[in-house]
């Protein structure tokens, strides 16, 4: 049984709100907190690779670790604000990390739920373990996400608000790909299974990481005991009485490139391939003719397809070649 262990959180902020900022606070009373920030300054290029470091404390009565910034100046991406974050810890010795965005929101108890079947475990039973899960609500959504489990044959998806049974409570739901907000990295098998992917910025970066951990041989487990608030996506688009997930043309940019990126890696599961292939003229076709903004998103899309297909990566309009 583990005993004690060192653990720290990262939080991507961009340009955050007053609400963003004390949710990262009141994070800060439980775990030490490294926020990485991509927001955009005035005066700095595009080329200039110079973070900025400074720490500061919470604005509270109630005690808590203080707060290290590392401030980009520009947007560099989800994927390398996470490994930004990931690899100073690193530096610390954290065993497991904790990864969210700015706008999630945590119980009293979500850490500690969270490192319960941890404790309770023997170290060597981590040792194939990439990162533990919570599940989460999305209050956009007005609904939990599912736990996505990819087999040879088939995406299986099952709802997380009835699962019993001591076994899975033990030793978590076992899944293939999660959001990155809420999880629990284990910083000890981080190296064995590599960074977040930086050429794809933002989207599909926890899912191409997930499934690069399931090929390596280490999963993803799912604590069905502790709960992230979460909003997925901005304003739902409402169609037969369902709340469905919506994006901006930027965020479709980037999917419809990213999705074409996966389609050729070695590493991503054939039935996962073929679905997303079924998946995109069906998804172009809703956002083109029911979401908002629809020119934006048609342009968004087909420019996302042909620098996918053309092998563009990085940041959209600073993409290099895919080599």
């Amino acid at each position: 049984m583990n005993s004690t262990l060192n653990i720290a959180a990262v939080v991507i902020h961009y340009h955050p709100t007053e609400q963003d900022w004390e949710n990262t606070y009141y994070l800060s009373q439980f775990v030490p907190v490294l926020v990485v920030d991509n927001s955009e300054q005035d005066g700095r290029q595009p080329n200039d690779s110079k973070a900025t470091q400074v720490e500061i404390n919470a604005p509270s009565d109630v005690s808590t670790y203080p707060i290290v910034i590392i401030e980009n100046g520009m947007n560099r991406g989800v994927a390398k604000a996470l490994n930004q974050g990931i690899g100073y810890w690193q530096s610390k010795n954290i065993d497991w990390c904790f990864l969210f965005d700015q706008d999630s929101k945590i119980s009293p108890n979500f850490v500690q739920e969270m490192l319960s079947p941890i404790l309770e475990s023997q170290p060597q039973q981590m040792n194939n373990v990439a990162a533990w899960v919570p599940k989460y609500f999305a209050t956009n959504l007005n609904g939990y996400g599912s736990a996505i489990q990819v087999s040879k044959w088939r995406i299986k998806r099952s709802s997380v608000c009835h699962i019993d049974g001591q076994e899975v409570k033990s030793n978590g739901l076992s899944v293939s790909y999660a959001i990155t907000s809420g999880s629990l990295i284990n910083m000890n098998v981080f190296d064995a299974i590599g960074i977040h992917d930086e050429s794809l910025f933002i989207d599909f970066v926890d899912i191409e990481w997930g499934l690069r951990a399931n090929a390596k041989g280490y999963g993803l487990r799912m604590n069905t005991d502790a709960t992230l608030t979460h909003e997925l996506g901005g304003e739902p688009i409402k169609w037969l009485g369902k709340r469905v997930v919506n994006h901006s043309p930027m965020r479709h940019y980037y999917y419809f490139r990213n999705v074409c990126h996966l389609l050729k890696m070695p590493h991503i599961p054939t039935v996962w391939k073929l679905t997303e292939l079924y998946k995109l003229p069906i998804r172009f076709g809703f956002y083109a003719l029911l979401g908002t903004q629809r020119k934006q998103h048609v342009k968004a899309m087909l420019s996302g397809l042909k620098d996918g297909l053309n092998n563009k990566t990085g940041k959209r309009n600073e993409s290099t070649d895919h080599r």
